[in-house]
């Protein structure tokens, strides 16, 4: 931050010229779990901010629905039916998406399996 001095005498602040951190026109986000929920609304915000996206999900259905929006709207967008729970899918995934655009510059693992040896809610 830089401080510098108005005309009458009291200083302003003034920050430096910064490029816009939420421009991602350009950029190819991954991300999991994008058939709903919190994994879709990351997708989306990075779509709105002009990244081309991959939209992974168990939900093969859901996923392809919620890409074709997105390009309905104009985005670049591609669905994959991924299952997290094995590696083979997740190989498969990410060569899949380097193939769609060259690369992947930003990756949100925004989904995982349960655990089904926790207690029910409530229980102790």
């Amino acid at each position: 931050m830089m401080v510098s001095h108005a005309p009458n005498g009291t200083s302003a602040t003034t920050l430096p010229a910064v490029k816009n951190l939420f421009d991602l026109d350009g950029q190819v986000a991954l991300v999991t779990g994008a058939a709903q929920g919190l994994g879709l609304a990351i997708a989306q915000a990075f779509a709105a901010h002009g990244a081309s996206v991959v939209l992974a999900d168990i939900n093969a259905e859901g996923a392809e629905c919620e890409a074709s929006r997105l390009r309905e709207a104009g985005v670049e967008a591609i669905s994959a039916r991924c299952d997290v729970a094995h590696s083979a899918p997740i190989a498969q995934l990410i060569a899949g998406a380097v193939g769609w655009h060259g690369r992947i510059d930003t990756l949100v693992w925004q989904c995982g399996r349960g655990r089904s040896d926790r207690p029910a809610r409530g229980g102790h």
